[in-house]
Order: structure tokens, then C-alpha cells, then sequence
């Protein structure tokens, strides 16, 4: 990969596998996609635009090859290189994007399509992962365990949305720009293009809480000031109880054929905590909220 960003950027950095590195201030990842030039042409021109309402300035960008190309075909698919300023932010700072003004989208965003798109997932993992696991392999017990307990949080998080569905209605209002994945509120999760998508709020706040990059309290504090109804505290609960972590890493070892290992079990390592997370979120949501209680976590215990 380094020689490939040799090549077509004139970046030169020290680990040859890496898709990722360092310059000067700035994080650049190479992101894989299937966009065509004009797609990415408007894509920059339109995140700028974007930006340029905020208080501030990530400088962030896709970055432009030797040939003043925005996409890149490798033997990996097309790709493009991102550019952001290295920068940690705060809580304000995605408040402030999130109530950026989005365009009239062209259909209703609804719990059957999330409810659809998790099942679809699941039975992803169900068909394609689950039976082709190494049995062999030292760390199998570990990797059945996680991804069994996986299967079960989705199943849990699918019958949450049908009930949401049944208490509150399909469509899902008060959507704004949010994110595919946003661990942390560093510059590339933020303002990375790639990772930003029109949904409702409580999608990052969800992942932000499941990574403890937001205390309960913090959580909290944030619902009540983007005033959330019932619905939209619901969705967060099954946004918190769907394990895109563990899935992310499957879905890896099914398409990929990545090397999951030490990444699974990193994450087992984790599960008890996170669990934790789930039980405290939900007893306060459903103390102050009184959203519709899950019995599992209502009678957990250590």
C-alpha cells in the first residue's frame, strides 16, 4: 500500500502495509468505496460547503492524485485518499454539526428499514460467518462465545424496534448529519466524508457512549437539551444494544478474510463492561424516560 500512495500521491511513509499515516499534523486514510469521479467531485465541493457553516475549520479533504484525480482504482477496488487536520474536539463541536440544516431527503427513513438492515446483518453472521469458523483454532471457544452473545443482543435490539414500532409508529423523525461509526471526537470521525450520513442523533450518541466517550450523566444531559421524545430515547436504547463492534469484526472475516483473532478477543475482553454500559443506560432511561423496559436487563447481575 505505501508504494501504491507513492505512486499516485508522492507520500512516503515507514510501514509499507498500512493504508493509513501521519504528515506533518494531518491523518490520511485511504477509503474504499464506489463512487464514481463526478460522485466524489460533488461530494468534496459539498463537505466543504458544509464546514464552511461551522464555527470552525477541520481541514479536511479528499486529496486529489498526481493526476488531479479524487478516485483511484487499485487491486483493491476504488479508493481515495482522506486528509484531516489531527485534532481532538469536543461535545459542542458535533452538537454544532449535527444542527447543520440537511436537504429534504427523498424517502422517510423508518424503523422497518433499520429493522430490515439488522436483519440483514444477521443473518450474514448467522449463514456466512458463524459456519465457517476455524474449530480448530486456539482462540475458537472465545470467538464462538462473542459472537453467540452478538446474535443474541441483535435479536434483542430487532424485537425492540418491532415493539418501538408498535408503540410509537415506523417513521423516524428529527434525522441530521451524522455518522457511520464515531468512536471518539477526534477530527477523522468527525469530518471524515466517508463517515457521514443523514440519520437520527442518538446513532452517535449511542457509539459514543458504548466507547465511554461520553459518561451517563453527559448522555443524559444531551437528551434532554436536543429534548428527545420516548421514540427517539427507544431508538438509542436498541442503538445500544446492537453489537456493530463484534459484526464490524465478522463481517471482516467473511469478506476480508481478515485475521480476527486478536481483535475478537480484544473486544471479549471488553463485553463485560460494555454490558455493564447497557444495564446503567437502561435503568436511567427507563427510570427518567419511562421508555419500555427489556426484562434481561432489568434482572442482570454481575
Amino acid at each position: 500500500m505505501r508504494d501504491f500512495i507513492f505512486d499516485q500521491y508522492g507520500y512516503y511513509y515507514s510501514d509499507s502495509d498500512a493504508s493509513e499515516f501521519e504528515f506533518k499534523g494531518y491523518e490520511f486514510k485511504v477509503m474504499a468505496h464506489s463512487l464514481t469521479e463526478n460522485d466524489l467531485i460533488n461530494m468534496e465541493e459539498y463537505i466543504q460547503y458544509l464546514y464552511s457553516k461551522l464555527n470552525i475549520n477541520p481541514h479536511c479533504h479528499i486529496v486529489k492524485n498526481r493526476a488531479g484525480l479524487y478516485g483511484v482504482e487499485s487491486k483493491y477496488g476504488t479508493v481515495s485518499l482522506v486528509s484531516c487536520l489531527k485534532k481532538d474536539y469536543k461535545l459542542d463541536n458535533l452538537i454544532s454539526f449535527q444542527y447543520l440544516e440537511i436537504n429534504e431527503l427523498s424517502k422517510p427513513y423508518t424503523i422497518s428499514n433499520l429493522s430490515t438492515l439488522w436483519e440483514e446483518k444477521l443473518n450474514l453472521i448467522e449463514e456466512k460467518c458463524v459456519p465457517y469458523l476455524k474449530i480448530d483454532d486456539f482462540t475458537y471457544p472465545i470467538i464462538l462465545k462473542e459472537t453467540i452473545f452478538a446474535i443474541g443482543l441483535c435479536s434483542n435490539a430487532i424485537e425492540y424496534l418491532t415493539d418501538m414500532k408498535e408503540d410509537y409508529g415506523n417513521e423516524v423523525k428529527n434525522l441530521c448529519y451524522a455518522h457511520k461509526r464515531l468512536y471518539d471526537l477526534t477530527s477523522f470521525d468527525l469530518f471524515n466524508p466517508f463517515n457521514i450520513v443523514i440519520d437520527s442523533p442518538t446513532r452517535d450518541l449511542a457509539f459514543l457512549y458504548k466507547e465511554k466517550a461520553i459518561n451517563l450523566n453527559e448522555l443524559i444531559s444531551i437528551i434532554d437539551y436536543y429534548k428527545l421524545d420516548q421514540m427517539e430515547i427507544s431508538l438509542l436504547m436498541a442503538r445500544a444494544l446492537f453489537p456493530t463492534a463484534t459484526f464490524d469484526i465478522l463481517e471482516d472475516y467473511f469478506a476480508l478474510k481478515k485475521d480476527i483473532k486478536l481483535s475478537i478477543v480484544k473486544k471479549h475482553k471488553k463485553t463485560k463492561r460494555e454490558v455493564n454500559l447497557l444495564v446503567e443506560l437502561h435503568k436511567r432511561l427507563v427510570e427518567k424516560y419511562k421508555i419500555r423496559p427489556i426484562e434481561w436487563l432489568l434482572n442482570y447481575t454481575n
